[in-house]
């Protein structure tokens, strides 16, 4: 005879809080981080795209006479202000002595929010991509002549206005993940 006898195998004890939010505290640490870069990024996009002007003789080409620039600033902003928002949250929780995985209820606005403004920010960032793209090599269909070769400073700076649009994009969608990973985990069952 065995020292169970048949009867009900013994229960594994509950694995201990800490152990169990250490996943978690990680990821939020890692979001946390990808929220940062979000923040500064978009801080970048602004900053380089308003100081996009040049004037070449009597022509002048500023960022401000595109929409897609126009619209690139402002998504860029909302980011800005919604990542700013979601780091100051995420810091206060993971410095919170009595931490706890977000409800379903926050997890979802969260995961709501990333992929708006993911997909907000692609948008953006494609438009203004499309718009540097004909003002470099222009289009022959339109009529329109590339204009970088005249206004150079300004094309630097759009460029890189958008290239730091679409690393905000990817700091965004890894944060939109995080988002969906507590959003859609299987909690952990103890047997």
């Amino acid at each position: 005879m065995g020292a169970y006898d048949g009867a009900e195998a013994p229960r594994a004890a509950p694995a201990s809080t800490a152990a169990n939010s250490r996943p978690s505290r990680l990821l939020l640490l890692h979001s946390l981080l990808l929220r940062l870069v979000a923040v500064v990024v978009s801080i970048l996009v602004i900053a380089v795209m308003v100081h996009a002007k040049q004037r070449v003789m009597i022509f002048k080409a500023e960022w401000d006479n595109s929409k897609a620039f126009v619209a690139l600033v402002a998504i860029s902003a909302i980011c800005l202000g919604y990542s700013f928002l979601q780091f100051i949250l995420s810091a206060f929780h993971l410095c919170s002595k009595s931490w706890k995985s977000p409800t379903k209820c926050w997890a979802w606005m969260n995961f709501i929010a990333d992929q708006i403004l993911t997909y907000a920010m692609l948008g953006a960032a494609a438009a203004a991509a499309e718009l540097a793209y004909i003002a470099k090599n222009g289009s022959s269909r339109a009529q329109w002549q590339p204009i970088c070769s005249t206004f150079n400073t300004f094309c630097t700076r759009a460029g890189a206005s958008i290239i730091l649009s679409f690393i905000a994009v990817l700091a965004l969608a890894n944060s939109s993940a995080i988002s969906a990973y507590h959003l859609f985990r299987r909690p952990s069952s103890s047997v």
